[in-house]
């Protein structure tokens, strides 16, 4: 149904039922449909993972990032700025296990946890990590 579809702005109407059969207003939600060539282009550009590193309540920086693949090889890596920040680009999409690794108090600490990236144009939510 989407064949005749051009790139650019589009509105949709949207409406839900229920289990029970319960019907809710229209919403109206607005997107932008992209060529098959920019999905191409932005799925092999990859993702950005963007997240900020703490310790307690104090952002921590100088925390190496890295995003290792099932085949345990590293994919990405960044270090957390003065803030805390990192953010690691040109994700390809699939599933990783991110890593942190720093400093607080004069002892190591760390934090571990399964990531799955979306294929473009889904964007991953900024990521808090804190370390232990």
């Amino acid at each position: 149904p989407t064949a005749p579809l051009a790139p650019g702005p589009v509105t949709l109407l949207l409406r839900a039922t229920d289990r029970v059969g319960n019907v809710g207003e229209y919403v109206k939600v607005r997107l932008t449909a992209i060529s098959p060539g920019e999905a191409a282009a932005m799925a092999a550009a990859g993702a950005r993972v963007t997240g900020t590193v703490r310790y307690g309540d104090a952002p921590l920086p100088k925390v190496r990032i890295t995003l290792v693949r099932a085949d345990l090889k590293e994919q990405a890596a960044a270090e957390s700025d003065e803030k805390g920040f990192f953010a690691l680009e040109g994700v390809p999409a699939g599933a990783y296990r991110l890593t942190a690794r720093g400093l607080a108090r004069n002892r190591p600490r760390t934090f571990e946890q399964p990531l799955v990236v979306p294929a473009p144009p889904q964007k991953l939510p900024r990521l808090d990590v804190e370390v232990r």
